[in-house]
C-alpha cells in the first residue's frame, strides 16, 4: 500500500476519528509541500521503486474536457487484494478516475500502469483482468440477459461461460430473468445484470461505481456479501459511493476526492463522515 495524507493523523483523531491499523509506506512530507512541478518529478523517483505487487500504479494523472479539468495531479498505487472506498461531492472526478483506470479513457497527463504493464496502448491481457460497473449498463437492450452474458464471455474468451452465468444468476437472484430483453427490466435488476456482466470472468481488478444504486435491501446486502467474499479471494477492488456504511464495513483504505484532486488517502476512517466534512471543508454531499 502506498498513498499520502493531506491531513495529519492527530489532527483527524483529535476530532474523534479513530484509524484502522493497515500497514502504509507514505510519501515524504516535502512531497506535500512542494510545487506541482516538483512534485511530479519526487512521484516520478519514488514510482521507479514501487514492486510489482501493486495492480494499480498512477502518477500524475490528470483529465481535461475541452477547457475544463475533471482530475489534476493524481498519484495513487493500489495493492493487490486492496479494498479501496472513493469517496467525494457530485463532481469531484470519481468517475473519470473509474474509466481512467478501466482504460475507457485516455488520461490527459500522466501515466498509468495496471499489474506492470503500461496503459498507452492497453493490451486485451490487461482489459481481461479488469472488471468495470459503471453508470451505464454496457448491456445491448435488445438481447435477453443471458444472450449478453453469452456474448460477453466469448469476448473475454470463456471456453464454456454457461457454468459461471448460471453461478452469477444464482448469487445475484437473477434466475428468472435469463430470458428476458434488457430493456424491459427495471432499474434495480439491470444494475444486478450489469453487475454480472462485470464480474463474469473473474477480474482480478474490480471498479465499482456505484453498485448499490437502485438495489433494495435485500439485493444490497446479497451485492455486499459477494464483494467480501471477492476480496477474500484476493480481489482488488475500488468502490466509488455515497453509502458511508458500506464503505466503512467493507474498505479499509480511503480516497477523497474533492474539484478534481486527491485530498485524503490513506486508512478507512470510522466514523466516516466527520472526517470526509473536514477533507472537503465542510462542503455538503448532493
Amino acid at each position: 500500500m502506498c498513498y499520502s495524507r493531506s491531513r495529519s493523523v492527530r489532527e483527524l483523531q483529535g476530532n474523534g476519528v479513530c484509524f484502522e491499523a493497515v500497514n502504509v509506506c507514505v510519501l515524504p512530507p516535502a512531497f506535500l509541500k512542494a510545487r506541482p512541478s516538483i512534485r511530479r518529478a519526487m512521484s516520478t523517483h519514488f514510482s521507479t521503486h514501487r514492486t510489482s505487487s501493486f495492480d494499480v500504479d498512477a502518477v500524475g494523472l490528470a483529465k481535461r474536457f475541452g477547457g475544463v479539468w475533471a482530475l489534476r495531479d493524481v498519484s495513487l498505487c493500489i495493492a493487490s487484494g486492496e479494498a479501496v472506498a472513493l469517496v467525494g461531492p457530485n463532481g469531484a472526478g470519481k468517475s473519470t478516475l473509474l474509466k481512467l483506470l478501466a482504460t475507457l479513457w485516455r488520461p490527459t497527463v500522466g501515466t498509468l500502469r495496471l499489474f506492470g504493464q503500461h496503459t498507452r496502448d492497453p493490451s486485451p491481457t490487461v482489459r481481461q483482468r479488469i472488471g468495470y460497473l459503471g453508470h451505464e449498463s454496457l448491456l445491448y437492450p435488445q438481447l435477453t440477459l443471458r444472450e449478453n452474458l453469452a456474448l460477453y464471455g466469448r469476448l473475454y474468451g470463456l471456453s464454456a461461460p454457461s457454468p459461471r452465468v448460471t453461478d452469477l444468476f444464482a448469487q445475484l437472484a437473477l434466475d428468472g430473468w435469463g430470458e428476458r430483453p434488457i430493456r424491459t427490466l427495471s432499474r434495480g435488476l439491470l444494475q444486478r445484470a450489469a453487475l454480472a456482466r462485470s464480474l463474469l470472468h473473474e477480474p482480478q481488478l474490480l471498479l465499482l461505481d456505484e453498485p448499490f444504486t437502485g438495489l433494495d435491501a435485500a439485493a444490497a446486502e446479497r451485492v455486499a456479501q459477494m464483494l467480501h467474499s471477492l476480496q477474500h479471494k484476493g480481489t482488488t477492488i475500488v468502490l466509488s459511493t455515497h453509502d458511508f456504511h458500506q464503505a466503512e464495513a467493507f474498505c479499509q483504505r480511503v480516497i477523497c476526492l474533492d474539484r478534481g484532486r486527491v485530498v485524503y488517502d490513506g486508512p478507512m476512517v470510522t466514523p466516516l463522515q466527520p472526517a470526509y466534512r473536514t477533507w472537503t471543508n465542510s462542503r455538503p454531499q448532493h
